[in-house]
């Protein structure tokens, strides 16, 4: 997991992110990004998200679960189900996992670009430990690493 990503995931909450960028300003870094996806519940493959789930979920129950999830549709006004091809049922106890295992992708490609623009794993190994600890756990101390 990647330090670079904090929504739904765990350990980790809105004050962890603060004092993330706090301790990156004291380190000379000047840049946040903050960034929403317009209609991410809404716009999540189903295809794309399911073979993401079978990379690391083996038990066909599960996976026949999930998928009975997210293809459940919506109920209209009139109690009729409408199908979906495509998104997590917003409000859906599943969905903020399921978005975030979407999102997974995007994390490993920044966290892979953010790697090799930093050089060696051993040059990151040597920097990360001149970072003093200020206090906070272990986290707070390697700067936009993989955990």
């Amino acid at each position: 997991m990647s330090v670079l990503v904090w929504v739904f995931r765990p350990n980790r909450r809105a004050h962890d992110a603060i004092a993330e960028i706090h301790l990156f300003g004291s380190q000379g870094y000047r840049w946040v990004l903050d960034a929403d996806i317009e209609a991410c519940f809404d716009r999540i493959d189903h295809v794309a998200l399911m073979d993401r789930v079978r990379m690391r979920v083996k038990d066909k129950r599960v996976l026949a679960l999930v998928r009975s999830f997210c293809k459940a549709g919506i109920m209209t006004e009139l109690g009729e189900r409408n199908g979906t091809t495509s998104g997590t049922p917003q409000g859906g106890i599943l969905s903020p996992l399921l978005a975030s295992i979407a999102l997974s992708v995007l994390d490993d490609f920044a966290a892979e670009q953010w790697t090799s623009a930093v050089a060696s794993r051993r040059d990151r190994e040597r920097r990360r430990h001149r970072i003093p600890k200020h206090g906070g756990s272990a986290r707070h101390a390697r700067p936009l690493t993989r955990t």
